[in-house]
């Protein structure tokens, strides 16, 4: 019968030969099983899982190996996870070995528990510097080991391993390291894992910091004198911040020390910021009497000690559970601890280098604290990361939680190339041509109309339209005709403004054949009959988009481009909204004599009465003329006012 020791021996040099020969995870982890099995494994079959006595056998053998690779690499001179038996070998040995223990508990032949084992022998076995090698490859397979078939055996003894470098770590050379070990354990356990959680509300009492005694008359490193007092009193409160529970008891001694070091602050000013330090080693301050002068006046010293005051605070406003004996501080104590709190939070943000920003983000982290401390103080129940499946609303017509099925809209009737985007107003829009950038280069750039095809819906057309009083009164319909209409006839545009944008009376002004004046409105003036003579006219101002006169300062005429410019436009409406603001002067009337004069009021009531003053001439010769008048085409500008508008 062969001896156990004889067995682990065999494992140790048949897994040392394969891992020499061949290069395959599953190649190394099949021979293995075979051996310990003593018997030949065919390719491609599956394993069957091991028994609790060949578990251990497996994994002692396993150990061994890894012990014997170590020292090879060691009397090589090779890193460890670098180190290959062979110069033929493609993968370092120990990384071949740690792989093909990891892919036989995902497969469920051996438990989580050996890789597991294997990396904690490794990391006692190398020095710290060394260890970071054998980390990153654990880090790397992190997915693997939180597989619910390895972690079940892994976490403890992974963590165990982890916790056991951590000590190892120097606190002032490997803080960086020490943090990446306690995030990876963050990420492998369970949020609701109570192993990384202090119950018990056990402190580092052990903590102690030095006090020198200094002697009377000594000197800090600025030459001056050491306040012993103040010194003192600054560095015992390291020792109510290593015992919470101990400062509470004694909180008038912790309040008044408290207070003295911030009135400290307040006088002596920040001069090494915390950029400028450089130096992001946690490392613990030195103590001595000489340098507390010069560490006062550090921004990273002052924030350490300030964050430190306000961890204290937290711990001793808040609720304990019952069978942890802690003192709990009451009525004017707690009005005391929340005013030191705030001048500790003044001062925080009084420190340069985005000090209310620093601040700030102290105090959202310290009350995500409270929440987790809370927890703790509950037991940590499952509960609280556990929320159950959210019921259906009472008024839903189904439980399906993906809610009813999706009802696709119907599209709109101007969705003419098939677009739609939600609204009937949007599919018009992007309809307007079949790809949208053909209309760039249209002549109207979106359906841009002449003056004649605005005013087409108020005439009606070819017969009466039923929408032609509606739109009349539309104020959009009438703003953007009115400044159509502006452009090409004044005095229209002038009737339409007083009349309170009635398209109708620009309609009658420069369409009297199509548009007649209502029954009973009176005798239609000679100068709108000559408005109707001029109707051909005015269609072929808008054709040609020939220069039209605009009203210039002094009443006088000035030529304007009649095109897109805006420029032409504004110096019209400018001209025409002012005469019609300041009542100046109303539409222009032809009396019966058939002159043209202008009227006094703002509908032009004189015109019917015969004029007694000065003529046409006369007036023109005078002075400036009306702002509502303009000389006709072909007359000269001396002589009676024409219409409104100037004809190209």
């Amino acid at each position: 019968m062969t001896s156990y020791t004889d067995e682990v021996a065999r494992i140790e040099n048949g897994v040392l030969e394969a891992l020499g020969t061949r290069t395959s995870v599953d190649d190394v982890g099949r021979v293995a099983v075979s051996l310990l099995l003593a018997q030949p494994s065919e390719e491609g079959a599956s394993l069957k899982p091991l028994s609790p006595t060949q578990h251990t056998l497996f994994g002692n053998g396993l150990q061994v190996v890894v012990s014997s690779l170590l020292d090879a690499a060691l009397e090589e001179g090779t890193p460890a996870m670098e180190y290959k038996l062979s110069s033929a070998a493609k993968v370092p040995s120990l990384r071949l070995l740690l792989d093909a223990s990891l892919s036989l508990a995902l497969q469920g032949v051996t438990h989580g528990g050996i890789p597991a084992a294997l990396l904690e022998q490794v990391f006692d076995s190398l020095t710290v510097a060394e260890c970071e090698v054998p980390f990153a490859y654990l880090e790397e397979r992190l997915s693997d080991f939180k597989q619910p078939a390895v972690r079940a055996r892994a976490a403890l003894t992974l963590q165990r391993a982890c916790n056991l470098l951590i000590h190892r770590l120097s606190k002032s050379q490997n803080s960086l390291f020490a943090g990446q070990l306690l995030i990876f354990l963050a990420k492998l356990l369970p949020l609701m894992e109570r192993s990384g959680v202090n119950l018990q509300g056990a402190f580092h009492t052990e903590n102690s910091t030095p006090v020198e005694d200094v002697a009377e008359g000594a000197l800090d490193s600025l030459g001056k004198t050491v306040d012993a007092e103040f010194y003192g009193t600054f560095w015992s409160l390291q020792a109510a911040f290593s015992n919470p529970p101990q400062a509470g008891i004694e909180w008038s001694e912790t309040a008044r020390a408290v207070k003295i070091v911030l009135e400290r602050l307040k006088k002596d000013p920040v001069t090494l910021t915390e950029a400028a330090s450089g130096s992001s080693i946690s490392a613990k301050y030195l103590s001595g009497s000489r340098l507390l002068s010069l560490q006062l006046r550090d921004a990273t010293f002052r924030r350490h000690f300030l964050v430190q005051c306000l961890i204290l605070f937290q711990f001793l406003e808040a609720p304990h559970a019952a069978k942890q004996a802690w003192p709990v501080l009451k009525g004017r104590q707690i009005e005391e601890l929340k005013a030191l709190q705030e001048s500790v939070y003044e001062s925080l943000a009084s420190v340069p280098e985005r000090g209310p920003e620093f601040a700030a983000t102290i105090r959202q982290l310290l009350l995500d604290e409270s929440s987790w401390a809370a927890w703790k103080q509950a037991s940590c129940p499952k509960e609280a990361f556990e929320r159950p499946a959210a019921a259906p609303p009472a008024a839903a017509k189904t439980t399906d939680p993906l809610g009813p099925p999706f009802k696709r809209r119907k599209p709109s009737r101007d969705a003419v190339f098939g677009v739609t985007l939600g609204t009937e107003e949007l599919d018009r829009l992007w309809n307007l041509t079949e790809d949208n950038l053909s209309g760039l280069a249209a002549e109207d750039r979106g359906g841009f109309k002449t003056v004649s095809q605005l005013m087409e819906p108020v005439l009606g057309g070819d017969g009466p339209d039923p929408e032609a009083p509606s739109l009349s009164k539309s104020t959009m319909y009438s703003w953007r005709t009115l400044r159509m209409v502006a452009r090409v006839n004044l005095r229209a545009f002038v009737a339409s403004v007083q009349a309170k944008g009635d398209l109708q009376v620009a309609a009658r002004i420069m369409y009297p054949s199509r548009c007649p004046e209502p029954a009973g409105a009176g005798t239609a003036s000679s100068g709108e009959a000559q408005e109707g003579g001029k109707q051909e006219d005015v269609e072929m101002a808008e054709a040609s988009a020939a220069p039209v006169a605009s009203p210039s300062a002094g009443g006088g005429l000035a030529a304007s481009d009649a095109g897109d410019g805006e420029e032409g436009r504004s110096d019209a409406d400018a001209g025409l909204l002012g005469a019609v603001a300041e009542g100046e002067a109303g539409p222009e009337t032809a009396s019966e004599d058939g002159q043209i004069g202008g009227g006094r009021g703002p509908r032009g009531d004189e015109a019917d009465s015969p004029r007694t003053g000065p003529s046409g001439d006369e007036r023109a010769g005078s002075g400036s003329p009306a702002p509502g008048s303009q000389a006709a085409s072909g007359e000269d500008p001396s002589g009676p006012a024409g219409d409104a508008e100037m004809e190209p």
